[in-house]
């Protein structure tokens, strides 16, 4: 495994330990996840560049797991109450 790509997996793998809450004893687990991730990242780029502009047609890349784990939560409120109409219901 060359350098560039063992530090990657080091990276995610440290993003899914902190993903899951920093628990013992699940390294192994987060450094075999990381190594697949890293291994299906590697197998979906082209091996040949691309112009720039081409390729995939406008969409997002996919995020990795560290900007997932960055990005905030969507909150949401509680739903509003549904009044059937003639209900009796004062507005």
């Amino acid at each position: 495994m060359d350098e560039e790509r063992m530090q990657r997996v080091r990276d995610r793998a440290h993003a899914l330990w902190e993903q899951a809450g920093c628990p013992d004893g699940q390294d192994m687990d987060h450094w075999s996840q990381a190594e697949r991730e890293i291994a299906a990242e590697d197998d979906a780029e082209p091996s040949v560049p691309t112009k720039k502009g081409a390729g995939r047609g406008g969409r997002k890349p996919t995020a990795t797991a560290e900007e997932v784990a960055k990005k905030p939560k969507a909150k949401r409120g509680p739903k509003p109450k549904v009044v059937a109409e003639g209900s009796g219901a004062v507005s």
